[in-house]
């Protein structure tokens, strides 16, 4: 992950501004995707059950890279 790029700095600040909720939201997608769809819908998003899949896999991701200290500030 490039930790330079600006759009990647910002994902990254938002994820750990919102770690809580995020980690929710994934841990309640495994259990039941399609709550989390609705709950995403009902904030005027409506994602694919292939988009919802794929936006919890990058915020997972953000989130181990996170953990391993990646985006540490100097």
């Amino acid at each position: 992950m490039d930790n330079t790029n600006p759009r990647w700095t910002k994902l990254v600040e938002y994820v750990k501004g919102k770690r809580g909720r995020l980690q929710a939201a994934i841990d309640s997608h495994e259990e039941d995707p399609q709550a989390l769809r609705n709950l995403i819908a009902e904030m005027g998003v409506e994602l694919t059950p292939t988009e919802l899949t794929n936006l919890v896999s990058v915020v997972r991701t953000v989130i181990e890279h996170i953990d391993a200290g990646e985006f540490n500030e100097e």
